[in-house]
């Protein structure tokens, strides 16, 4: 608009000279000046609309594969374990996990048949496979400070109510509270956003009395898919264990492989 302005205005100048050349530019009438617009008021985003963009962000592709390398650190960062596993995924319902190395726990795996529904593949005990219970999908995972629930895909919107607590520099920092009837090792979470992507950068983890158990940074965000975001990196660490620690790295992700149903079976998690 002020553009346009500015080109009437020396297009009318133009034609006062041609017309009477008697006239100065001084006595041109000057461009009246334009109002300055009010910024836009931006809405800030309902607590549980940033958690579901989350959960859409997270399931945004048909199936997955990740390779990951878990690095798992004493208090005062000497390593203590390395293990190497891949992951396959099918919706937020299905995975297989499988262990590559070290070889004491090569073969071994994890099959995830629905919520809370998961089974392992133990070779120390001739390949048997076994349901876990509820109490051993809470226990820690390898040694590390994951634990088998950690290895299952969740849903935040469903399982947690969300309260805004305000904003960390460019990041939002939701609260987070189980809703009744979920059952979770942790009720409650504080979780910090990249709201821009929907990128969850790190979560603490607390009990029901407020006393913090553990925390989970993740960095080096690297876009996998179209509307995919993965962390390249996941520190967990374990405030109950002295601020223990376990890094999960990771080596190599593809989605949409086109996985079928039969590959997220009991069969399948018995062959190698």
């Amino acid at each position: 608009m002020v553009m346009q302005s500015k080109r009437l205005l020396a297009y009318g100048t133009l034609c006062l000279g041609l017309l009477a050349p008697t006239v100065s530019f001084a006595q041109a009438a000057a461009p009246q000046p334009v109002a300055p617009q009010a910024a836009p008021v931006i809405q800030a985003e309902a607590p549980d609309a940033l958690l579901a963009r989350i959960d859409k962000q997270n399931a945004a592709f048909s199936d997955a594969f990740f390779h990951f390398k878990m690095v798992v650190k004493s208090a005062q960062g000497s390593v203590e374990r390395e293990v190497e596993f891949t992951t396959k995924q099918k919706g937020n319902q299905k995975r297989l996990v499988r262990f590559l190395s070290p070889g004491d726990i090569k073969g071994m795996g994890f099959l995830l048949e629905g919520p809370g529904v998961m089974y392992a593949k133990l070779p120390a005990f001739g390949n048997r496979i076994r349901r876990l219970g509820t109490s051993q999908m809470n226990q820690s995972f390898m040694g590390s400070d994951l634990t088998s629930e950690d290895m299952s895909a969740i849903d935040y919107a469903p399982s947690y109510a969300a309260s805004a607590a305000g904003q960390d520099g460019a990041e939002t920092v939701l609260e987070l509270k189980l809703r009744p009837g979920k059952a979770s090792e942790f009720p409650r979470l504080k979780m910090w956003i990249d709201p821009a992507r929907a990128l969850v950068t790190k979560v603490e983890y607390y009990d029901a009395a407020g006393k913090k158990l553990r925390s989970n940074l993740r960095s080096d965000f690297q876009k996998d898919g179209e509307a995919h975001w993965s962390p390249g990196k996941m520190t967990y660490v374990d405030h109950r264990r002295g601020d223990h620690k376990t890094d999960m790295i990771l080596v190599k992700s593809t989605l949409n492989n086109g996985f079928k149903d039969d590959e997220f079976t009991q069969r399948a998690l018995q062959q190698d």
